[in-house]
C-alpha cells in the first residue's frame, strides 16, 4: 500500500469517526430533548393533578358535583403524565446513571396518580354519587345502614389500590434526587399516604358499623367513660358507664350506677398474669376503676366484662371506650346542650366541667353523697349528648371529624367479642394495644398513672419527648434520649383551698394538695437503659419485662406549683426507623420541644 493510499484511508476512517461522533452526540441531544420536553409537560400534568387529588378528597362529601368535576381533570391530568413518561425511550434513559433515578421518580408518580385517580377515587365518587352525608344523619333515632353497606366494596377496592400506589412511591430512593425533584415527591408521598390511610379507614368502617348497629341482629355494648382527672395507663379510671343496645340502625342509651352494677368485692374477677401483676398489682382485677391500667384494651375490656357478669346478665358484645375531652370534640358537632341542671354544655367548657367544676361543687360532701352527686351530673350531661345525636341535631361532616380527632388521640377505643368484626380492627388505633414497630416508625410508649387516690390530676402538665442520638444507620447500633417533664399546676394552697375529693385528703398516704404520678415506659423490642438512671428526686428508675420488652418504672410526687424533669438514655443494638412517643391521652396537649437531652 502506497503511503498516498494509507493517508487517503486514514483520513476517510477519522471522517467516519467524525461523522459517528456527530451521530451520536444527535442521537443523545434528540433523546435529552425529547426526554426533556416530555418530562416539562408530564410535571405540569403531576402538579394539576396532585392539586386535584387534593380538591376532591376535601370535597367528595360535602360537594359530589364538584368532586366529580374535580376528578374528570384530574382522571385526564394523571392519565397524559403516565403517557409522557411510559414510552420506550424513556423506560431506556430511566436507566441511566444520574438521570435515570430522576426519570423512574417521575414516571412512578405519574403511574402512582393515574392509580388513585382511577382505581380509588373515581370508584368511591361513583358510590357517592347519589349519596350525601345526611343520609347517616339518625331519624327517629335509627340510622339508614343501606347507604354504609353500599360503600363497602368500592371502598374494600379503593383502599387496596391506594395502599400499592402509596407503597410504590415511598419505596423511591429519595437521596439520589435532585432536590427539586426531592421535595414533590415527598409532598406526592404525604398525599398518597394520607389518601391510604383514609381509603383503609373507610374500607374498616362499612365493614364494621353495620353488623355492630345491630344489622344481623341486635347488639349490646358497654360505653365506658374514662376519666382522665384521675389518670391510668389507657387514660383514665372507670368513671361511668353506660349501656348501648342496637338494632337494625336503631340505637337506645342507658347509664348505669356503675358501683351499683359493678361493685368493688375485694375478690379479683380473673387471674393476672406474672408481669402484669408485678406491674399494675392485683387491682385491675379487684377494682373496676382500675381495668384501664393495663396497656391493652381488649384486656382492659375483658376485665371490665368480668366484673359486668359478676352481678348483670345481659350479654355484651363488646366495649367502647371515651373521656370528657373526646365528648368536647362531639359537641363541636351538635353545638351547646342545655342540661337540665341549668347548666350549658359545650365544647369549650365540656372538659373543665366535668372534669373538675363537678368535684369544687360537690366534692366537699361525705364520699356517698359526692358520688351520687357526681354521678348523677354526668349521667345528664352524658344523655344530653346523646339524645342530641340520635335526634340527629349533629353536623355529620363535623361529627365525623370529632370522631376521626377523638380516634387519632387514643381517646377512643373499641374491642369487639366477634373475631371477624375485632379483625377488621387489628392495626388501628381504636384497637388501643401496646404499639409495635414497622417500618415508619419505632414507638416508645409512655404511660401515666395517678398515685393519690383523687382527681388531682386535671392540675398536671406533662412534656415528653424521645429522639435517636445523632442518625445511626438502619440496623446498627444506636442510642435514643427520652426526656419527660410534669408540673403541677396546683394553686399554692391548693391543700387547703381545695375539696378534698380533688386532693384525696391523705387517704392513701399521700399528702393534701401533691400530684402523684407513675411513670411507666415500655421501649421497643431490643431497646434496653444505657445506664443507670434516677428520677429528679434521685431514686431509681426500675426495670421491668413485660411481653420480651425492657419496661421502666418511677414515681413523682409534686408539691404545688412543682416540676420534675427526667432525661433517660436509651440504647438499641439495630437502630432502625425514626423514633416515635406513643403517650397516654391526657386532659391537655403534651408540650415535646425544649424538655433537655441525654445525648451529651
Amino acid at each position: 500500500m502506497t503511503a498516498a493510499r494509507a493517508r487517503r484511508r486514514s483520513r476517510h476512517a477519522r471522517r467516519w469517526a467524525i461523522y459517528a461522533c456527530w451521530g451520536v452526540l444527535a442521537v443523545a441531544v434528540a433523546v435529552g430533548t425529547w426526554v426533556g420536553v416530555r418530562g416539562a409537560l408530564a410535571a405540569q400534568h403531576l402538579l394539576e393533578a396532585k392539586s386535584l387529588a387534593s380538591t376532591v378528597q376535601s370535597s367528595i362529601s360535602k360537594d359530589p358535583a364538584g368532586a366529580r368535576a374535580a376528578l374528570s381533570q384530574l382522571e385526564a391530568d394523571a392519565s397524559e403524565a403516565r403517557t409522557l413518561t411510559s414510552d420506550p425511550i424513556w423506560s431506556a434513559a430511566s436507566h441511566l446513571p444520574w438521570i435515570g433515578p430522576q426519570l423512574h421518580a417521575v414516571s412512578t408518580l405519574a403511574t402512582a396518580l393515574h392509580a388513585t385517580s382511577t382505581d380509588v377515587i373515581e370508584p368511591l365518587v361513583s358510590a357517592t354519587d347519589n349519596l350525601n352525608l345526611s343520609l347517616f344523619t339518625p331519624k327517629d333515632g335509627a340510622i339508614d345502614l343501606t347507604p354504609v353497606a353500599a360503600l363497602a366494596q368500592p371502598s374494600a377496592g379503593a383502599a387496596t389500590a391506594a395502599a400499592q400506589a402509596s407503597a410504590e412511591v415511598n419505596s423511591l430512593d429519595r437521596s439520589a434526587l435532585l432536590p427539586a425533584l426531592r421535595a414533590p415527591v415527598t409532598e406526592a408521598s404525604d398525599l398518597l399516604s394520607t389518601v391510604a390511610e383514609g381509603t383503609d379507614a373507610l374500607r374498616r368502617t362499612t365493614a364494621l358499623l353495620p353488623a355492630m348497629l345491630g344489622a344481623d341482629g341486635p347488639r349490646n355494648y358497654l360505653l365506658m367513660f374514662q376519666n382522665p382527672a384521675e389518670l391510668r395507663t389507657l387514660g383514665g379510671i372507670a368513671g361511668a358507664l353506660a349501656l348501648v343496645h342496637t338494632d337494625h340502625g336503631k340505637i337506645t342509651f342507658t347509664v348505669e350506677d356503675i358501683q351499683k352494677v359493678l361493685p368493688n368485692t375485694g375478690e379479683p374477677v380473673t387471674t393476672l398474669d406474672a408481669a402484669t401483676l408485678a406491674l399494675f398489682s392485683e387491682k385491675p382485677a379487684t377494682y373496676y376503676q382500675n381495668v384501664t391500667s393495663v396497656p391493652d384494651f381488649a384486656t382492659a375490656a375483658q376485665l371490665l366484662q368480668d366484673f359486668w357478669k359478676r352481678t348483670q346478665s345481659t350479654p355484651i358484645d363488646g366495649v367502647i371506650s371515651a373521656d370528657p375531652v373526646a365528648l368536647s370534640y362531639l359537641l363541636s358537632a351538635t353545638g351547646p346542650l342545655s342540661l337540665r341542671t341549668g347548666d350549658t354544655l359545650s365544647a369549650d367548657n365540656a372538659v373543665q366541667l366535668l372534669l373538675n367544676e363537678v368535684y369544687l361543687r360537690y366534692g366537699a360532701d361525705t364520699p356517698a353523697k359526692a358520688n351520687a352527686q357526681q354521678n348523677a351530673f354526668f349521667a345528664v350531661a352524658a344523655t344530653a349528648v346523646f339524645n342530641a345525636l340520635s335526634s340527629g341535631k349533629g353536623d355529620p361532616a363535623k361529627l365525623i371529624d370529632a370522631l376521626g380527632r377523638a380516634g387519632s388521640e387514643r381517646r377512643l377505643l373499641i374491642a369487639s367479642n366477634h373475631p371477624t368484626e375485632q379483625a377488621v380492627l387489628d392495626g388501628t388505633l381504636l384497637q388501643g394495644t401496646l404499639p409495635e414497630a414497622s417500618d415508619d416508625q419505632t414507638p416508645v410508649a409512655m404511660y401515666l398513672m395517678d398515685t393519690v387516690g383523687s382527681k388531682i390530676d386535671y392540675y398536671l402538665q406533662v412534656g415528653a419527648d424521645v429522639s435517636w442520638c445523632g442518625a445511626p444507620a438502619v440496623n446498627t447500633p444506636g442510642t435514643a434520649s427520652l426526656n419527660v417533664t410534669l408540673t403541677s399546676t396546683v394553686p399554692a394552697d391548693g391543700a387547703t383551698a381545695l375539696p378534698w375529693y380533688i386532693t384525696g385528703g391523705g387517704a392513701f398516704g399521700t399528702a393534701p394538695g401533691i400530684v402523684g404520678v407513675a411513670v411507666t415506659v415500655y421501649l421497643p423490642s431490643g431497646m434496653q437503659l444505657a445506664q443507670s438512671a434516677s428520677t429528679s428526686t434521685g431514686a431509681p428508675i426500675t426495670v421491668f419485662s413485660d411481653r420480651g420488652r425492657t419496661v421502666l418504672r418511677w414515681n413523682e410526687n409534686l408539691a404545688p406549683q412543682g416540676k420534675s424533669a427526667v432525661s433517660i438514655r436509651l440504647a438499641t443494638d439495630h437502630a432502625s426507623a425514626p423514633l416515635s412517643l406513643v403517650t397516654t391521652p391526657t386532659i391537655y396537649p403534651i408540650e415535646t420541644s425544649g424538655l433537655g437531652n441525654s445525648c451529651g
